[in-house]
């Protein structure tokens, strides 16, 4: 896995140290929009692969990660990567979501799993942004793949156009908008993955390996 050069810094302020967490859902239903394209073998290395590299990622960045697992398939593997874990609770992304807010002692994040572009730059450049107000990423079709908050007060409202909802909820916060490409490319259609295999070596050749 190659990452950016840039090298995190020592340290954090305490208002942009946040704990976060990479919500990943069964490894068994992942991207299914993807089936006409992808074998399940392939649709479930694929979740498996987007996951750890997105975690390792973030970690590479010198921040606090957690998998919040949706399952104890999910759950299991994170452990056997080495990852740590917090357990889903809720339901769903708005579930998960929550779950983390609850679970962190101060300053939170929630990053998507499915980014193939994220490098460690993304990462840094979100948590410096955030100095005591929240910082949201968009996706490229008007999602949102990145978001870091403080307090424990938020009503996630992840689906098609959140962003949009999302800048609403945050706005007597004066939130900060960070647009990166490798915070705007998540990977749920034929169309993403054909943008991701031109730009990523890396899932060429983990989709190919046998």
């Amino acid at each position: 896995m190659k990452h950016s050069q840039r090298h995190p810094p020592d340290t954090y302020s305490p208002l942009n140290r946040p704990l976060v967490g990479v919500p990943v859902k069964s490894f068994g239903v992942a991207k299914e929009r993807l089936s006409g394209h992808l074998t399940a073998t392939q649709r479930r290395k694929l979740g498996q692969g987007l996951a750890a590299r997105t975690v390792k990622t973030i970690s590479a960045a010198g921040i606090r990660v957690v998998v919040i697992a949706a399952d104890q398939a999910v759950e299991d593997w994170a452990h056997h990567a080495g990852f740590d874990v917090l357990r889903q609770v809720r339901t769903g992304l708005n579930g998960a979501s929550r779950d983390l807010v609850d679970a962190a002692d101060g300053p939170w994040g929630i990053i998507f799993a499915d980014l193939p572009l994220l490098t460690t730059d993304d990462v840094i450049a979100v948590i410096e942004a955030m100095q005591g107000r929240p910082v949201i990423s968009p996706s490229r079709d008007g999602g949102t793949n990145a978001m870091l908050g403080v307090g424990h007060r938020f009503d996630f409202a992840y689906g098609p156009g959140s962003f949009h909802r999302h800048m609403v909820r945050l706005a007597p916060d004066h939130p900060i908008v960070t647009v990166r490409a490798g915070l705007a490319l998540d990977l749920d259609t034929p169309d993403d993955l054909f943008h991701a295999r031109r730009n990523s070596p890396w899932l060429n050749d983990l989709l190919t390996a046998t």
